[in-house]
């Protein structure tokens, strides 16, 4: 009896000190994460802003507050919106981005956070407020981050003066792409431009009228990403690296291979066409652009590995797109790789943050904040070209 005590005693003494040692790393391990992550200077923390800041601007805007319309957007009620807004990001009382306008004819401005100028340092530096000084017209956002095709069509369905129109812009696709590969299921016949986050949000809220039941899974990932929010975000990549790890011979952007690209080209068109149809009923000019993104620029500086899968797929879901009967039929226009070959220094500041070097080149003559959002300067240049489309298209419709 004496013997099966001991057993016991030691046994929980191990158990004790392994949990201790277990305790003891994760901590050491968050520790050396979150100083890596200070190694790291963030856009808020250089003079990018004026001054430099002790909090991201954006942080309050990558938030999707559940709406009406939408399922997802910016904030929209009166409260979340005064407790968002600051000098660098203006949400107006129809929950967009502000944009002083200076005429009774619109164009609207369709897209997701590359549209909405996500790290733009003012609501006068976006594509939206460029454009709205070159042209005549006075330009309105129906954009948001995190926004595909979908919620464009539904944004500008909805728009309540569409009689005020002369042209809708959907600035668009990388979202499309990501949320068909990584969230959606390819190889079924189910819709596949649901909204980002449509599944968590369908697995909280299954059947509105049932009793919520406690998830203890939720509440151990809540625990973790409140007091080790590096170790969670470092072993959620790591956990998506290993599930994918088998498909990644096969595919080459998230789920999808490049056989794939037909279905997600065919995605995207269906909601070209429904808001053509729309603009067509009203008697504007709907007009798409495919949004420039940093991994289809050939010049830009990204591993090979990423050049051979997910800008092979990209480059091909756009070319399925430009070579379409609704783009033979309808204005659309390939601003993928809009920055190539112009002297820009094309590497994302995300990836050079640490090098004090490379950083000052960025600001020097960069664009790109991450794949998809750019700098006052990319804004100004992409609208600048916009702008060359719509006399273009002013002309021959006039």
């Amino acid at each position: 009896m004496l013997n099966k005590v001991k057993i016991t005693s030691y046994s929980l003494f191990f158990i004790l000190i392994i949990i201790l040692i277990f305790s003891l790393s994760l901590v050491a391990f968050e520790w050396s994460l979150d100083r890596d992550k200070k190694a790291q200077l963030h856009l808020h923390e250089t003079k990018y802003y004026g001054n430099t800041l002790n909090s991201d601007p954006y942080k309050d805007f990558v938030v999707q507050y559940i709406h009406p319309y939408y399922m997802f957007s910016l904030p929209w009620q009166d409260e979340e919106r005064n407790l968002s807004n600051n000098k660098f990001v203006y949400i107006n009382n129809n929950g967009f981005r502000n944009i002083e306008g200076h005429n009774n004819r619109k164009i609207l401005i369709l897209g997701g956070s590359t549209a909405f100028g996500h790290f733009s340092t003012g609501n006068e530096t976006t594509i939206g407020a460029y454009l709205n000084d070159l042209s005549p017209l006075g330009v309105v956002n129906r954009n948001a981050p995190s926004w595909n095709s979908h919620q464009e069509a539904v944004a500008l369905f909805k728009y309540e003066s569409l009689d005020e129109v002369d042209f809708s812009i959907s600035l668009s696709l990388n979202n499309d792409m990501s949320i068909i590969c990584y969230e959606r299921d390819i190889g079924n016949n189910k819709a596949l431009d649901f909204p980002e986050n449509w599944s968590r949000l369908n697995s909280l809220v299954d059947d509105i009228r049932s009793v919520a039941k406690p998830n203890n899974s939720n509440l151990i990932k809540t625990f973790t990403l409140k007091v080790f929010p590096n170790s969670y975000h470092f072993l959620a990549s790591l956990k998506k690296d290993l599930r994918n790890k088998e498909i990644i011979s096969k595919a080459a952007f998230g789920s999808c291979s490049l056989t794939d690209a037909d279905k997600v080209a065919g995605s995207f068109l269906s909601n070209q066409k429904r808001m053509s149809k729309i603009a067509k009923s009203y008697g504007f000019k709907h007009i798409l652009i495919i949004q420039p993104m940093h991994i289809t620029h050939n010049t830009a500086l990204i591993p090979k590995i990423l050049k051979d899968n997910e800008a092979k797929f990209k480059r091909n879901v756009i070319e399925k797109i430009m070579n379409s009967q609704y783009c033979i039929d309808n204005r659309c226009v390939d601003f993928s790789n809009l920055f190539d070959n112009k002297g820009f220094f094309l590497k994302q500041y995300g990836s050079i943050s640490t090098d004090s070097i490379l950083r000052e080149k960025w600001f020097d003559s960069g664009i790109f904040v991450d794949n998809g959002h750019f700098n006052d300067r990319g804004n100004k240049i992409v609208a600048n070209y916009i702008n060359k489309i719509l006399d273009d298209s002013y002309e021959s419709i006039h």
